[in-house]
């Protein structure tokens, strides 16, 4: 988080409040409305699978970007990919 707000500019509670939007609207009572993106997550045969529709409208698209991460010999994660938005993690 503190390399985003570097790299940005901003505060690093400015990186957190942005990547953790959809938990504090839902912690604030602001309801589900239409125009949220909706995941589906499922794990067959030892692979795990991510389906994304993107709902999210406006001049934020010209920011998503792809990111591919690649599990070396002995890491604790597997390998993935997947759309990210702006300072997301």
């Amino acid at each position: 988080v503190e390399g985003l707000a570097d790299g940005a500019g901003v505060s690093a509670d400015a990186v957190w409040g942005a990547t953790m939007i959809n938990e504090l609207e839902a912690l604030m009572g602001v309801s589900r409305r239409a125009g949220h993106c909706s995941d589906v997550f499922a794990r067959s045969g030892g692979g795990v699978y991510h389906g994304h529709n993107e709902d999210w409208p406006g001049p934020i698209a010209a920011y998503w970007y792809w990111v591919s991460y690649t599990a070396e010999p002995g890491a604790d994660f597997t390998s993935c990919a997947g759309m990210v938005y702006p300072a997301g993690l």
